[in-house]
């Protein structure tokens, strides 16, 4: 047997969350993928997070040939904006650019919009000096890991989410929803089930959204929200006295019960936890990508030293509506 018809069950893996699969004897990437993705993804399905390690994957452009084979090429985009990043080529894009030495929360890729991709693939052209990892957390379990009454409120409730625009601060309205003019902002609201006002030049978007999901091919029950990611009390502590200073109206995000009342402090951290004991993290190794069923499973990303280059591209674009009670995802008012 060569190396190019090693079968998934032929490879070396190890863990089963994130599963990593290698076979360092694969010459042609694409070509096994290929033939291997629906394997891959059934293990997808079971574990949630794959690492594909070993296999020659040398660029960016390698990288989109395999997630095309793996993922049929439906590409997903970015939509509303919250982070920065930079176009590389065709559906690839630089993970998330934020300064080395913090944190990034772990989230289910744009699960606060309408619409989000179902799967993610990370491809590490660089691993960094120390630290950098790409940390997984497998959101069904914080679902059951969760207090039963805390659970039943968010479920029932949803979250509100509140984006202000206006104060110096983060992005521009414009960009983040892809408008000219607030008639179009406007109108993109009234599409997605989103109130808006204006006070000046202030602008403020507050939307409801679900905080749990059932996997369409599990069936399994997944916390599935940014509620604590754009949360306040989430800010790394340096940043709560500035948060303090600014107000929670002025911040660029926050999150607020779905009935629209604040969220208490010990909630956000009783939610932290749960994710903190779901979450694991692999050091990468220079050619690894990761593909993560975005559904299942948040990413994040861990502090860093040195060069790192980690590049990312999202598919399957799923209309979330689908999967929430309407009454959820009603427009909220003030």
């Amino acid at each position: 047997m060569t190396g190019q018809d090693l079968a998934l069950e032929d490879c070396t893996t190890h863990g089963t969350f994130p599963l990593v699969v290698s076979a360092a004897g694969v010459r042609d990437a694409q070509g096994w993928a290929t033939a291997h993705a629906e394997p891959l993804r059934a293990a997808l399905h079971r574990h949630g997070a794959l690492i594909l390690r070993g296999f020659p994957v040398p660029d960016e452009g390698a990288f989109q040939d395999v997630v095309g084979a793996l993922s049929g090429g439906t590409w997903a985009e970015y939509q509303e904006r919250a982070t920065p990043r930079s176009h590389v080529t065709g559906a690839v894009f630089t993970s998330t650019e934020y300064p080395p030495d913090r944190s990034i929360f772990v989230h289910n890729e744009s699960s606060h919009v309408l619409r989000w991709p179902r799967r993610l693939y990370f491809w590490c052209g660089t691993p960094a000096a120390e630290g950098g990892e790409t940390p997984v957390c497998d959101t069904r379990r914080v679902y059951r890991g969760l207090d039963p009454a805390l659970r039943e409120r968010f479920t029932t409730e949803g979250w509100i989410y509140q984006r202000t625009f206006g104060t110096g601060i983060g992005f521009s309205w414009q960009s983040v929803y892809g408008v000219d003019t607030f008639a179009e902002l406007e109108e993109y609201c009234a599409r997605n089930h989103a109130a808006l006002r204006r006070d000046g030049d202030t602008v403020q978007v507050r939307y409801r959204r679900w905080a749990a999901v059932r996997h369409p091919d599990t069936g399994e029950d997944s916390w599935f929200n940014h509620g604590v990611f754009f949360n306040r009390w989430n800010l790394e502590p340096e940043l709560q006295e500035f948060a303090e200073e600014l107000g929670e109206s002025a911040l660029p995000y926050n999150t607020l019960h779905g009935d629209g009342t604040p969220i208490d402090r010990e909630v956000i951290e009783e939610i932290r936890a749960a994710y903190d004991a779901a979450t694991v993290a692999e050091p990468y190794r220079a050619g690894d990508v990761m593909v993560v069923d975005n559904i299942a499973v948040a990413h994040g990303r861990r502090p860093y030293r040195g060069a790192r280059r980690i590049l990312v591209t999202m598919t399957d674009p799923t209309d979330g509506t689908e999967f929430a009670p309407p009454d959820v995802v009603a427009t909220p008012g003030w």
